[in-house]
């Protein structure tokens, strides 16, 4: 039943069908790519690709190994969703990483953890919310320290302030325990952050 059809994950969140089927264009003819999402809606960073050609997925399957955007994949023979129900976990282990540069946009911070962490383990999200002003802070809390240098010019006062030493904050959920050390240890020594393990849903954070 599922014999031209193939599970692709780790995929980047920012990964689209253009990409995906121009990859496996090269192995064959995609009829179809079908994006798999959890019950509560969310990308589960997996995709099924269906072929025309049985001899395409025999292709595919005995590459060793798959890159899509530069980012590595897992790509194996696609059972049917009981089969494969690990691809709808949840990460329970949250790293909280703070000090990540404010000058990024969102898609460009968030593609810099995905490339940070890639080899870390599997995770179910990267948290970078908005505020409720719809501006990111990403859980992504913004701290500003205000400081105020006096000086005379011309026997006027002028007061110049400065804003500057502004942070973001944000957590990953990672589905292994075991993954944390590791996680700890980039963030720390490769993005030069503050990291931590932590419980606080990050969604509860972001309430009125």
């Amino acid at each position: 039943m599922w014999s031209q059809t193939i599970l692709v994950s780790d995929l980047s969140f920012f990964t689209d069908n253009a990409a995906i089927t121009a990859y496996f264009t090269k192995f064959g003819v995609v009829e179809k790519v079908g994006f798999i999402l959890s019950r509560d809606g969310t990308y589960t960073r997996c995709c099924m690709v269906r072929m025309v050609s049985v001899d395409s997925v025999a292709t595919i399957l005995e590459k060793a190994r798959h890159f899509i955007d530069m980012r590595g994949v897992s790509v194996e023979q696609y059972r049917g969703r009981d089969e494969h129900q690990w691809i709808y976990l949840k990460g329970k282990f949250k790293v909280t990483i703070k000090g990540l540069e404010v000058n990024l946009c969102a898609s460009d911070l968030y593609k810099k953890l995905e490339n940070a962490f890639v080899g870390c383990g599997r995770y179910s999200e990267i948290h970078l919310m908005e505020d409720h002003n719809g501006s990111l802070t990403g859980f992504v809390y913004i701290y500003c320290f205000l400081y105020i240098f006096l000086f005379s010019c011309l026997d006027c006062l002028v007061v110049t302030m400065l804003v500057f030493g502004c942070c973001r904050v944000a957590v990953i959920d990672f589905i292994k325990k075991s993954d944390i050390r590791q996680a700890l240890k980039i963030a720390r020594e490769d993005l030069h952050c503050v990291a931590f393990r932590s419980k606080t849903d990050p969604r509860a954070l972001n309430q009125p």
